[in-house]
Parts: C-alpha cells; structure tokens; sequence
C-alpha cells in the first residue's frame, strides 16, 4: 500500500514534467513564431511599383512560404495625417518560385488553391510565391490634389497570418528606406504625367 507520502511525491513529480514539457513546447513555438515574423517582415519590406496609363501601384509579393491576408496597403507623407490607401486592383501574373523543378508542381498547387481571394473588407488573401497589385488611378490623384499626398516619404503594408499555433496575428510592415525612396521617384514622376494620362481612355480589359 502506498503511503500519502509517495502519492504526494509522484503528483508533484507528474505536475513538474508537464510544466517543463510545457515550457519547452512554449519556447519552441515562440522561436518559431519570431522566425515567421521576421521572415515576413523581410520579405515585405520590399515592395516594388506598377505603373501604366491607369495609375500608380505598388506590388507587393510573397516570397514566403506561409500564406498571408494583405489588410492595407498605403502611401504616408511626413504628416501621418496625411496618407493614401491603395486598393487591390490584381494578381502581377507572375508565379515566384525560384527552383525550376518546382515550377510545374507549384502553379498546379496555386490554381487549386485560388491565390488570390478578395473578400468584402478588401483584405486579399495571398498563397505564397504570388504577388499582388494595390493601385490608385489617375482620375482619383487628379480629383484628389492637392489634398492627396505630393511625395512619399512611408510605405506601409498590414497584414495578418497564422501562427504556429494556427491563431490569427497582425503584422505591419514599413518598406526600406532605399526601396521608399526609388517608390518616391516613380510616383513623382507618375504625378507630373497624371493631368495628361487622365484624359487617356483606360486600358482595356483581357
């Protein structure tokens, strides 16, 4: 017969192993969490532009393994009062899977999943090695100056995931200055042809 003793020790022991397998499964998730994250963070800190006789855009695309839902996209001057959101406006067309020997598999796997889906808030969900376009177009920069932003000192991305224990989380990205400013260049020079580009009758449609 086992004496209060011994059960009280064998509980104690049994709480104490579940509390360090608990820690340890805690710390794992949180280191994988942070890699997710700043894997994302990098990966969206690049933006790229998309310019036509439509509009000004920005691309954003996601390198990433990990499937995201892209909230916001918007452009800030130095006052943060001061900003313009861009709306989705496409997928960029193009299938960023770098190993050629994947290429095949991964498009049948992107066309399955429907890589691009946009819901009623406008958040576009977006499978990773695909990219987006968020845009404005000339008549709206047109109607809106001067009251819309002349310059582009911030770039910013909101976007949330699942983390690894499949809960929603929330992210927002800045882009690189370096990036930032080449963005700036294209859009300075994209408002300098805008009252000549909004008399153009759009691009049709395919």
């Amino acid at each position: 017969m086992m004496k209060w003793s011994d059960i009280t020790e064998s509980v104690i022991a049994g709480i104490v192993t579940a509390v360090v397998w608990a820690g340890i499964l805690y710390g794992a998730n949180l280191i994988r969490h942070r890699a997710i994250r700043r894997s994302l963070k990098k990966v969206f800190e690049n933006p790229g532009t998309s310019t036509d006789i439509d509009g000004f855009g920005i691309t954003v695309r996601n390198t990433s393994n990990v499937p995201v839902t892209v909230r916001k996209v918007q452009l800030f001057e130095r006052d943060p009062e001061k900003s313009l959101s861009l709306n989705y406006s496409g997928p960029t067309g193009d299938v960023i899977a770098p190993p050629a020997d994947l290429k095949e598999r991964h498009e049948t796997s992107v066309r399955r999943k429907r890589p691009f889906v946009e819901d009623e808030r406008g958040f576009v969900k977006i499978e990773p090695q695909c990219g987006g376009i968020w845009s404005v177009g000339n008549q709206a920069l047109l109607l809106a100056a001067p009251a819309t932003i002349s310059h582009i000192e911030a770039i910013g991305v909101v976007l949330d995931y699942a983390n690894v224990l499949g809960a929603k989380t929330v992210l927002s990205v800045r882009a690189e200055e370096r990036i930032t400013k080449e963005i700036n260049q294209a859009f300075l020079a994209h408002l300098e042809q805008v009252p000549r580009l909004a008399k153009l009758p759009p691009l049709p449609e395919y």
